[in-house]
């Protein structure tokens, strides 16, 4: 064998057990919080919180359908249960109220990519608003828990994260502004 090939062999070798060794470390969940204070008292900041249908006045996540997706809000709102799902084909996605209170509320992220497959947890969120001088501060906070050594890079060079915290200020600063009433 010629020189060559051997250290081509022994560098794949190096790059598999880099991936794997490395992978296996990497943190299996990522937490991202954002903070805004908006003009509003808290009971009304609930109050648009916990019905996902007004989310698609003010979040991006709620107008995430595409061409080939129905996007439904199901259930009563502001109980544990209400959902907004998106389904395309055999997949859905869903977020769906988990807990909610006089201090916000909690959800979980549900997703199902084939026909006759349980929804899989992916992920949990939680708003809580805070009373504050001239309104209320709502703190979101989202986390996920990842599987597999490919999306654990990814988790750790913060895609995902960085996603997650521009929809949330995108979010909450649109709140901002429907609670404004502009």
């Amino acid at each position: 064998m010629s020189l060559e090939v051997r250290v081509t062999l022994v560098a794949l070798v190096g790059v598999v057990v880099l991936f794997f060794g490395l992978g296996s470390i990497l943190p299996q969940q990522w937490v991202v919080e954002t903070s805004a204070h908006v003009p509003a008292e808290p009971p009304r900041v609930l109050s648009l919180l916990s019905d996902f249908g007004s989310w698609q006045k003010w979040s991006t996540l709620a107008n995430t359908g595409r061409g080939n997706e129905s996007v439904a809000v199901e259930g009563a709102p502001g109980t544990v249960g209400h959902q907004l799902a998106w389904r395309a084909a055999d997949k859905e996605a869903v977020l769906r109220l988990a807990r909610v209170d006089a201090g916000g509320i909690e959800y979980d992220f549900l997703s199902r990519l084939g026909a006759g497959e349980a929804l899989t947890p992916l992920g949990h969120g939680r708003v809580r608003v805070e009373p504050a001088a001239g309104g209320a501060v709502v703190h979101w906070t989202d986390s996920a828990q990842v599987t597999g050594f490919a999306q654990r890079w990814f988790a750790w060079f913060g895609a995902q994260q960085e996603s997650a915290k521009q929809s949330q200020q995108a979010s909450l600063a649109k709140l901002a502004t429907v609670l404004e009433g502009k």
